[in-house]
């Protein structure tokens, strides 16, 4: 299966840089046409180049760019700060084709483009991250109306949010490459 998810900004940032500066290309700066990227839309390199002339709509890229440094995205934080979601309400899940939203009530969003895993309180999986098309239900609507009461973060894989029913939603650092979700309020993107 081919996954579809918006390419980690920072790292995309960090190699225009390089390549602006000749390091990836033994002293020589590259250059970039105007192409289409390919096959699935903009190279990493278009999509920065464009964001820089245009409007800014990617979180990620927008971040990246307000930000003076470049850090490494890989790995969930051991210092991640989850308290916003401490008694916090799941009052809506969005299924989209290639993220899963999570919006909480008085605040907070997570939005997932990796892994992740919703187990009932006996600890037994009843709904994960599987292809759309291997998929007859979701069941993520278990815990919705539910209040978080508890998180936990397994640095460098994973965080978990705890709900009053005995419900745990886990999600996954699983990728390098590409962003694996982001949490707001915060600006936070693994």
């Amino acid at each position: 299966m081919v996954r579809h998810r918006r390419p980690d900004a920072r790292r995309v940032l960090e190699r225009t840089r390089q390549e602006t500066h000749g390091q990836a290309t033994g002293g020589q700066p590259q250059s970039h046409g105007g192409g289409s990227g390919g096959e699935f839309g903009p190279s990493k390199t278009q999509l920065i180049r464009r964001s820089r002339s245009a409007t800014i709509n990617s979180p990620a890229i927008a971040y990246v760019l307000s930000s003076s440094s470049v850090l490494p995205m890989h790995g969930v934080p051991a210092n991640l700060d989850l308290s916003i979601f401490r008694r916090a309400v799941l009052t809506q899940v969005g299924i989209g084709e290639f993220q899963i939203q999570f919006h909480f009530h008085p605040a907070g969003l997570i939005s997932v483009e990796g892994n992740w895993e919703l187990l009932d309180s006996a600890g037994t999986i009843i709904d994960r991250a599987k292809p759309n098309e291997g998929r007859d239900v979701f069941r993520l609507h278990v815990p919705l109306g539910k209040t978080v009461e508890r998180s936990s973060v397994d640095a460098p894989r994973s965080f978990s949010l705890g709900f009053e029913s005995g419900y745990m939603l886990t999600v996954f650092d699983d990728s390098r490459e590409y962003e694996s979700f982001s949490i707001q309020p915060g600006d936070i993107f693994v």
